[in-house]
């Protein structure tokens, strides 16, 4: 991550990169990974990108619901299982946390500045 150790939760004890872009956070209390903007425009679909919250240049997806949306899209991605249970895993969570991003696009509210400044 940029030699910045802040998150929106808090400071970080400690971070992976997952990807280009893409860092997984924690903090004493909490965390969650931390997707570059430009990243999340090309690897994730609109509706994974409205779950995440903007914070300086990236798309902020907290660990208890919202960066599941990340491991649904690229299972790859989840770093303790194989791609194939990750998936599972991530979309039971997803249907839980955030059922409409199951809706039908027509349902969901149109928003595409997701990582505007």
């Amino acid at each position: 991550m940029v030699n910045d150790i802040y998150t929106p939760w808090g400071k970080a004890d400690t971070q992976w990169q997952l990807d280009e872009g893409i860092f997984l956070v924690e903090t004493p209390e909490h965390g969650g990974l931390l997707v570059e903007c430009a990243k999340a425009e090309t690897v994730l679909s609109e509706k994974a990108r409205r779950i995440g919250k903007l914070w300086n240049n990236f798309l902020a997806f907290e660990q208890d619901a919202d960066m599941l949306v990340v491991f649904y899209e690229h299972p790859d991605l989840y770093p303790w299982m194989e791609e194939e249970l990750a998936g599972q895993f991530a979309e039971e969570g997803l249907r839980r946390e955030h059922p409409d991003y199951f809706a039908e696009e027509s349902m969901l509210q149109v928003h595409t500045d997701y990582c505007a400044a």
